[in-house]
This record gives C-alpha cells, sequence and structure tokens, in this order.
C-alpha cells in the first residue's frame, strides 16, 4: 500500500490549502465553459497552474455537476521510463487539500481486463528525483469540486503507443460498467517552439481530438507533425470513452505559455481541455466547441460586417504582416463586439496580376479572433510551403483577403453550394480544403468542385463518391480588400 505524499505543491500549484482553494475557485468561477450532462471523459493540461490552471479550470468546470463514483486519472511518466501501464491499486494520494482513496475494486479489476496493465508503485513515488507532477496537479481541482466523495484509479502510463492506448481503454470501459466513471487524460502539447508555431503544430491534433479520431492523434504523433507529451492518456481516454457512449467532442480552450503573465512568445507550450459527451442526435447536429460561448456563435450568413469593420480588419492583418517582415511592433486591436464565439481564419495574399502568393488559416479558432488572424495572417506571408517567403519589396504589389469560417458540418455531395460553401473532403490521412470563393473564380460547378478537393487532398479525382469518404463544409465571411 502506497500513501503517496504531494510533492510539487508550492512549486506547481500553492502550498497552502486556503490560498490552494481560492486559486481554484478563482479559474473556475472565470471559466467560460458549462457544466455538460453524460461527461465522459476531458483532457487537461498539467503545468504549473499559473500557466495552465485557467485552461484546466475550462475542462473541470464542465464537470461541476456531475455524479460520479469513481475517477481514472490517466498521465503520462515524464521521470522514470516505464514500460507498461501503472496502476496504484491500494493506497492514496494526498495534496494540501487532503487525502483521496484509491478505488481498489476497480483498479484490480483494471489490471485483470488489460495485458498493458500492472499493479505498481512505479511512477507514483514521491521522492524528489523521480515524483510525476502530471497526475497531482489535476487531484486539488478534484477536491474543490467534489470535496470528499470520490474514490480515484491513478494511472501513469508508460508505454504510449496506440496498442498500449487500445488496451488500457478497452480496459477501463470494461471496468466501468454499470458505473459512475469520469476518465481525465492530463496532456500538455507542443514544448518550446515559438508562439506562432506552437499554434501551427497544436491546430492539428486539436482537430483530431475534436472528430474523436485517436488514430489521427497518433499518425501526428509519430510523424512529428504534432506533439502531445500525454498522447497515450489522451488515446486511451478517447478509445475508453467512446466504448462508454460518449459521441461527441468538444474543444474547450486553447492557449499557450505565452498567455501567462510569465510567458515568453520565443518559446511557449501550449495546452488544450477538452470533454467527451453522450449527446443525441438533436445536440449532437448543433454542438459546437464551448469556447463558442456555450454554443450560441452565429453563422457568418447571420452577421453583417459594416465598411469599417472589414477595414479594421484587414488593416490589422497588414500590420501583423508588416511586423514580422519589416520588425514593426505596432500592433492594433480588433473590436470583436459583433463576433460571438470564436472562428477560424485564412488569409490569402495574391499579387495585383491575380497570382496567388500565400493562403494559410485555420479551420478551428487559436483562441480569440485576433490571435487566429495574426497567426494567419504572419503564415501565410512567411510559412506557405508552396511559396518562398514574401519580401518586404514586394508588399506594395499584394493584396489582401480575409475569410472568417464557421465550425464545419457534414454535408451531402448533392447539397454542396459553389460559391457558398467551402469544402473539406477526408479519407485516411489525407484532406484537403477550398475556401467557397475558389469555384466562382475558375467557374467550377459542383462535380469539378469536389473533384479538385479531392486533387488537394491527394486523393483520386473520385474519392468523394466512396462511402468511406468524409465531406464537410463550412460558410465563410470573405473579405477582399479589393472591394471595398
Amino acid at each position: 500500500m502506497l500513501d503517496r505524499e504531494p510533492t510539487v505543491h508550492g512549486r506547481f500549484y500553492p502550498a497552502d490549502p486556503r490560498e490552494l482553494k481560492s486559486d481554484i475557485l478563482e479559474r473556475l468561477n472565470k471559466a467560460k465553459s458549462t457544466p455538460q450532462k453524460n461527461l465522459v471523459a476531458i483532457a487537461s493540461p498539467h503545468a504549473g497552474y499559473v500557466f495552465s490552471g485557467d485552461v484546466a479550470a475550462e475542462s473541470y468546470n464542465a464537470v461541476r455537476d456531475g455524479d460520479y463514483e469513481t475517477i481514472v486519472l490517466i498521465s503520462p511518466s515524464h521521470r522514470i521510463p516505464i514500460s507498461f501501464n501503472s496502476v496504484l491499486t491500494e493506497g492514496s494520494y494526498s495534496t494540501p487539500l487532503g487525502k483521496i482513496p484509491v478505488d481498489t475494486h476497480f483498479a484490480k479489476q483494471l489490471e485483470k481486463n488489460g495485458k498493458s496493465i500492472r499493479s505498481s508503485t512505479q511512477g507514483h513515488e514521491s521522492a524528489s528525483n523521480t515524483a510525476e507532477h502530471s497526475l497531482e496537479v489535476q487531484l486539488p481541482f478534484l477536491q474543490v469540486i467534489f470535496n470528499d466523495s470520490i474514490q480515484i484509479v491513478p494511472i501513469i502510463m508508460g508505454d504510449q503507443s496506440l496498442s498500449s492506448a487500445l488496451d488500457l481503454g478497452n480496459a477501463i470501459s470494461e471496468a466501468a460498467k454499470d458505473k459512475k466513471v469520469l476518465i481525465i487524460a492530463s496532456t500538455d502539447l507542443s514544448h518550446y517552439h515559438t508562439d506562432d508555431d506552437a499554434r501551427k503544430i497544436d491546430s492539428h491534433i486539436i482537430d483530431a481530438i475534436r472528430r474523436f479520431s485517436w488514430e489521427d492523434v497518433d499518425e501526428l504523433i509519430i510523424s512529428h507533425k504534432s506533439e502531445a507529451c500525454g498522447s497515450g492518456p489522451v488515446m486511451a481516454a478517447m478509445v475508453a470513452a467512446q466504448k462508454m457512449g460518449a459521441n461527441s467532442a468538444r474543444i474547450l480552450k486553447y492557449a499557450t505559455s505565452a498567455e501567462s503573465p510569465f510567458g515568453d512568445k520565443r518559446q511557449v507550450v501550449g495546452y488544450v481541455a477538452a470533454s467527451l459527451a453522450k449527446v443525441d442526435d438533436a445536440e449532437t447536429e448543433n454542438i459546437s466547441d464551448e469556447t463558442s460561448k456555450a454554443g450560441k456563435q452565429r453563422s457568418p450568413d447571420q452577421i453583417h460586417l459594416d465598411l469599417e469593420t472589414k477595414k479594421q480588419l484587414i488593416k490589422f492583418a497588414w500590420e501583423e504582416i508588416r511586423s514580422i517582415l519589416l520588425n514593426k511592433k505596432n500592433r492594433i486591436i480588433i473590436d470583436s463586439s459583433q463576433f460571438e464565439g470564436e472562428w477560424g481564419v485564412f488569409v490569402t495574399l495574391t499579387t495585383k496580376n491575380g497570382t496567388l502568393r500565400g493562403c494559410i488559416g485555420f479551420i478551428e479558432s487559436l483562441g480569440s479572433l485576433q490571435e487566429t488572424l495574426a497567426t494567419a495572417a504572419r503564415s501565410a506571408a512567411t510559412r506557405d510551403p508552396r511559396f518562398p517567403q514574401v519580401t518586404p519589396n514586394e508588399l506594395d504589389n499584394l493584396t489582401l483577403e480575409v475569410s472568417l469560417l464557421s465550425p464545419p458540418f457534414p454535408i451531402e455531395s448533392n447539397d454542396v453550394i459553389p460559391g457558398k460553401h467551402g469544402l473539406i473532403i477526408e479519407k485516411g490521412w489525407r484532406r484537403g480544403l477550398l475556401l467557397p470563393q475558389v469555384p466562382v473564380k475558375y467557374g467550377w460547378d459542383r462535380e469539378t468542385y469536389l473533384k479538385q478537393t479531392c486533387v488537394k487532398a491527394g486523393l483520386p479525382i473520385d474519392a468523394w463518391k466512396n462511402p468511406n469518404t468524409k465531406l464537410q463544409a463550412f460558410t465563410a465571411i470573405v473579405i477582399d480588400e479589393t472591394k471595398l
């Protein structure tokens, strides 16, 4: 039996119980997420609270009204190599707020259910040189929300391969039958890139989580297109949650450590809050990320932007491009009062003779409209892999277009309307996206539009007819500076 003492109190979170509880309550009370019914799992970051506490609070605020008997916590091993999934089957974990007992019956059943799972104290020790923080930092949030009414099953995941995640996820779902169980996946995202690069890297794995695709999470990690120190816990939680009835994933918040008072945009860590829940069909059709203010985001065709607002967005994008090309720091502030929720953004640069010079964007918001637009603008000028970086001498010969995107939604091929719908076609690992103004520019009909989006994805030209191909659409506000 191990009674695990706290090890990172006073460093990752306050050591004083009153200060710790006050800190957590303050973060929960300002969170924008709302409690969700039938919530099965959450993902939460594990950095010091000053860096990631507000993101974690978005996940925990979503479970505040939950009625759970057991909390299964899955964390990666940062400090020692472990070749298996280590579950503590007897004992407790402590924080300055008190002791949380292990659900011994559930933990021992878990060990029986999975080949990769062993009853062990490895990864759970409190020795200063081996102590794992990623599980401990989750516990004070649980203690504030649920007081003394919960038991935990602490798991340190040593083998984060997809096969290990599948084994652990299946074992959790089997042990959770007929029980009220919440699963927590502890993870941070990319580490020590610039803020711009981190947001681009993290956008891929965030999209995979939103689409409930653990296979894509695994592929992104293997290919090094994204990073997550807790990718295994995320995949295991997704597998278990789906088997437990969850059918909807929400991204509740994304941020980087640059947004902390102590952050540095030159080297950041990415953080995501996400939830997996069981919702009925009507809810699934209308659901959007919690970051869109509880699903109340208006679609682009419901918003009329006045001329001054459009000019403001174009001016802001240009200022961001000049800031990176000319090293000028002159950021203006966007008045986002007309934009409820958060928006995907694409920025397109074109020469005055009509030649594409760069186009980069994000289907999902990277946070505020201002930050997403800033990152898209800078990336369009400097990071489009099809073109060399824009030079300062080119600026006077370029025009700029901003597209504000609605959340994607499923669509049948016969319902695609060129000029109205942007299009995303996805099959396996390949995905292509075209903005709604593209088919208008080239005079394409519906079928040509579908074929060309397949080409963009690197798929056969008729892949849109394959029943295994996923078609999604979005609408957009397109702001072309040449028409203002």
